[in-house]
């Protein structure tokens, strides 16, 4: 790991040259393109709690290049492992001491990619696990677990949104159809669940930019499906006066047009 670490350093780095750039390209496509070693290597580095945001890129990276090009290729105990691992750093993210945000966005593209192959037939329960990994009493890990289960949903929504040409027919409409019953229960209590707590520590005086941030991508994981939700949840559960604090609060206001 501590050679892969060195080419990929080189390969972002602004000072490396052109020569150590090839070696480093050359050296980081072996490993992918060596399926057996390269998911070894991936569940490694996703198991280092300490590796640096470049390692951990690149690690993701790997294991999502192997879901999306070789999946029926792994085998039974392969795939459960790495059902395993991502729901493990979903519930354990703020361990991840060198994390930036893209990070999380990389893990959610990868949980989604497996979600389209294997939910709900062979991970039933998926949404299950998924939102098992916020613990509303525990805040230590709580905004950064909130944080990846938001994206994942938001990015499983805009997946079944666009067209995907890898994705055979009967396979999408398995995805669609077990994503339209989760989103109608499951997944709408937590959002709604969510937001009432960010919305009460938000009006009881703390607009802190992870607040913000938390609220922004509740918000922006409502739109991606909204459409999937049966209009009388929403009448039922008051959604316009759930929002009325943030019309009021011209500071919070400020700070969610910034940021989108």
């Amino acid at each position: 790991m501590d050679e892969l670490s060195h080419w990929l350093h080189i390969t972002y780095s602004p000072d490396s040259n052109a020569e150590d750039r090839r070696k480093a390209y050359e050296y980081t496509n072996y490993i992918k393109s060596q399926s057996a070693e390269c998911f070894k290597l991936s569940m490694e580095i996703l198991a280092f709690r300490e590796a640096d945001t470049i390692l951990l890129h690149f690690g993701i990276h790997c294991a999502e290049h192997i879901v999306t090009s070789g999946w029926n290729y792994m085998n039974d105990d392969e795939k459960i492992y790495l059902k395993n691992t991502i729901i493990t750093i979903v519930k354990d993210c703020y361990k991840y001491q060198n994390a930036k945000k893209y990070i999380y966005e990389d893990v959610a593209k990868l949980a989604v990619a497996i979600a389209l192959r294997e939910w709900p037939h062979n991970w039933n329960n998926f949404h299950e696990e998924l939102l098992s990994c916020v613990n509303h009493d525990n805040n230590i890990n709580e905004y950064q677990s909130c944080r990846m289960v938001l994206s994942i949903i938001r990015n499983l929504c805009d997946k079944m949104n666009d067209y995907t040409p890898n994705l055979p027919d009967k396979r999408k409409n398995e995805v669609k159809n077990a994503l339209t019953n989760t989103i109608n229960t499951h997944f709408f209590n937590f959002f709604i669940i969510t937001f009432k707590k960010y919305i009460t520590i938000l009006t009881n005086g703390n607009n802190s930019n992870e607040i913000i941030d938390i609220i922004n991508l509740i918000l922006e994981t409502f739109t991606s499906f909204a459409g999937w939700i049966d209009p009388t949840i929403f009448y039922n559960h008051n959604i316009l006066s759930l929002c009325l604090p943030l019309f009021l609060n011209i500071k919070t206001c400020a700070k969610l047009q910034n940021s989108w």
